[in-house]
C-alpha cells in the first residue's frame, strides 16, 4: 500500500512539474523540444542525427548514422629532402574558399627544427613556417610558386610572408573590412620563455604558450598586430571565427599551467579545460575567459616536471568569483 502511495504522490509531482513548464518556443514556425523537454528561449536548435527526443516531427522517419567513406590520404603530401615541409605538412590551420578556389594555410616544418626539437627535449621552439597549397576541388591540391620568402638561398617554394615560429594559423577572411590591410586576420600560437619563440619579444609577458595576432591584405603578406599580445595567460590552440558580429578564440591548457582558471566553479581541479574569449573588434579582448569544456577527472597521470594544480581546495565563493573576474588571491 505504501509503495503504490509513493508511485501515486510520484507521478501527480511529474505531472505538476511538466504542467508548469513554459511552452516550447517556435523556431522557423516549429515547436522545437530539447531532451523531452521545452527550451527556454532559443532562436536556433542544434539537431542530432542520434536524437529521437528534440525532432518535432518523427512519424514515418528513421534516423541511422552512416559511416564516412575515406579518401585516398593524404591529399596533402610533405615535400621533398630540402623543401620547407620536408618534415612535416602539418595541418593545424584553414581552409578558406575565395575567389573561386580553395586555399590552405598549414604548417610547414623541416628536418633541421625537428632534430633541434628532439635534441632540446621539447624546451625549444619548432621553426615552424605557414605554407600555402591551392584547389579547385578541395581534393587535388597543388603548392603553388609564391616566390616570396627565401629558403635555404631559393624563393622557389610555397611559403608565406610570414616570421617563423607560427603554429596553428588560424584564418578569417573579411573582405568588407574598411581597411584593406586588415582583410584576412590570423590567431596562431607562439611560444616563449623556454620553450623560446615570439613570445619572447613581448617584454614582461612571461608564459610559455599563448596566441598572437596578425593582419594581411592578401593572406600572403602578413604582419603581427599591434596590439599583441591579446591574452594575458598560457592557452593553446586557436580557433578563432566571428558570429554574432563578435570575434571568437578558443583554446585549451592543461589546468596545471593556469591554477587561477583551470578549476571548476566549486574549486575542484580539472584536467585539459577549453577556453572562450570573446572580442568586439579584434583588438580588445576578454579577460576572463568563459569555460568551454573540462575534462573531469583528470584523464592524465601527473607530469613528473610540472607542478599540478588543485593541491588546496578553494572555498566555493571565491572559485566563483575567480572564474568570473579573474581574481586572485
Amino acid at each position: 500500500m505504501k509503495k503504490c502511495f509513493a508511485l501515486l504522490a510520484g507521478s501527480f509531482l511529474v505531472a505538476m512539474l511538466f504542467a508548469n513548464l513554459p511552452a516550447a518556443p517556435l523556431v522557423d514556425g516549429i515547436r522545437v523540444f530539447s531532451a523531452g523537454l521545452p527550451l527556454e528561449s532559443q532562436q536556433e536548435a542544434v539537431l542530432f542525427a542520434f536524437d529521437d527526443h528534440s525532432l518535432p516531427f518523427r512519424k514515418n522517419l528513421f534516423l541511422t548514422l552512416q559511416p564516412a567513406q575515406k579518401h585516398q590520404n593524404p591529399i596533402l603530401k610533405r615535400g621533398g629532402p630540402g623543401d620547407p615541409d620536408e618534415a612535416r605538412a602539418q595541418f593545424h590551420g584553414t581552409v578558406l574558399h575565395v575567389n573561386g578556389k580553395f586555399r590552405m594555410w598549414y604548417v610547414a616544418i623541416d628536418e633541421p627544427s625537428v632534430q633541434e626539437f628532439h635534441k632540446a627535449r621539447g624546451m625549444a621552439g619548432l621553426q615552424s613556417r605557414v605554407a600555402l597549397a591551392e584547389s579547385s576541388d578541395g581534393v587535388h591540391w597543388v603548392k603553388p610558386n609564391l616566390g616570396l620568402v627565401e629558403y635555404r638561398g631559393s624563393k622557389a617554394n610555397n611559403l608565406v610572408d610570414m616570421e617563423p615560429g607560427v603554429l596553428w594559423p588560424s584564418i578569417l577572411y573579411e573582405p568588407g573590412d574598411p581597411d584593406p590591410a586588415k582583410r584576412y586576420k590570423m590567431v596562431f600560437k607562439a611560444t616563449g620563455g623556454r620553450l623560446k619563440g615570439l613570445l619572447d619579444r613581448y617584454s614582461g609577458f612571461d608564459y610559455l604558450v599563448s596566441p598572437l595576432c596578425a593582419y594581411s591584405p592578401d593572406g600572403l603578406h602578413w604582419r603581427l598586430a599591434p596590439q599583441n599580445p591579446p591574452l594575458k595567460g598560457n592557452m593553446e590552440g586557436t580557433n578563432f571565427y566571428k558570429f554574432g558580429g563578435s570575434y571568437f578564440m578558443q583554446g585549451h591548457i592543461y589546468s596545471a599551467w593556469s591554477p587561477t582558471t583551470g578549476l571548476l566553479l566549486n574549486g575542484d581541479p580539472t584536467g585539459r579545460v577549453l577556453f572562450t574569449y570573446r572580442s568586439p573588434d579584434f583588438i580588445r579582448w576578454s579577460e576572463a575567459p568563459a569555460l568551454s569544456f573540462a575534462r573531469q577527472p583528470p584523464c592524465q597521470p601527473p607530469h613528473p616536471h610540472r607542478p599540478q594544480a588543485g593541491s588546496a581546495r578553494l572555498p566555493p565563493l571565491w572559485a566563483a568569483l575567480v572564474r568570473a573576474f579573474g581574481l586572485r588571491r
